[in-house]
């Protein structure tokens, strides 16, 4: 394979593989947010660990995993995203209360964030891929003839 050819692989393929991840993970997020939000149960969870996320630039992401039971299900245990304030009252009182779907438990939250950031994420992950989809044709139709 040429080295140009290899090129226009390597740009194509990573900017299928960058779009599309973007996609499916802001997708994931939005889609259990939007079920949670009209169906979910409460259940207090027990928290067995707990993590803060420093950012290179002062930022704290707290974070905590949590144990629960739902009713006629095996325990699940799962790491959540959570705000500071939630995150102190979880370290206080080692109880986490866990939002989940009902009709799959394995669908949860702890708490809710912003969906904006994931919405963008999904926006920027389609234009991405756009311009993969651009490439590959433009790499397809191969050099123009003067």
């Amino acid at each position: 394979m040429d080295p140009q050819r290899f090129k226009a692989v390597l740009i194509t393929a990573t900017l299928f593989g960058l779009g599309i991840g973007l996609m499916v993970f802001g997708w994931k997020t939005v889609r259990a947010d939007g079920l949670l939000d009209r169906n979910s149960a409460a259940i207090e969870g027990r928290v067995v660990d707990s993590s803060v996320y420093k950012g290179s630039r002062g930022g704290e992401w707290p974070s905590l995993v949590v144990e629960y039971s739902p009713p006629e299900h095996e325990p699940i245990t799962r790491k959540f995203p959570v705000g500071q304030s939630i995150y102190q009252a979880a370290l206080e009182t080692r109880t986490a209360t866990v939002h989940y779907w009902p009709d799959d438990p394995r669908i949860s939250r702890v708490d809710r964030f912003e969906t904006l950031p994931y919405q963008l994420a999904i926006g920027l992950g389609g234009m991405i891929l756009f311009a993969g989809l651009l490439c590959l044709f433009h790499f397809r139709k191969g050099p123009s003839k003067s």
